[in-house]
């Protein structure tokens, strides 16, 4: 499973603000990350184009602060399950979800 954090400086931010996406290869079966990198976000007036980002690394699940109706739309189109009302610095968000 990958999974995508939107984010800036490091913790977590709203989708069409972020500044980049931390990735997380996670073994769900084991609940424990398998690799991390960080993709810089597009910065386009439209969203399509961090869309197409999420889709070519393979993204399934985003977690993110805050998303327009829109673009929530937009990624459940794509097939992308939205994560809504996280807060705070991304790793610390995944070891929660992971937890719980």
């Amino acid at each position: 499973m990958i999974i995508a954090i939107a984010t800036t400086r490091n913790n977590v931010d709203e989708f069409r603000s972020c500044s980049e996406f931390q990735i997380y290869t996670i073994d769900a079966k084991e609940k424990k990350i398998l690799e991390k990198s960080r993709i810089k976000a597009e910065k386009c007036h439209y969203i399509v184009g961090k869309v197409f980002q999420l889709i070519d690394a393979k993204v399934t699940t985003l977690f993110v602060k805050r998303l327009e109706s829109p673009d929530e739309l937009v990624l459940k189109n794509a097939g992308i399950k939205v994560l809504k009302g996280h807060s705070g610095r991304a790793e610390k968000v995944v070891f929660q979800w992971l937890g719980g």
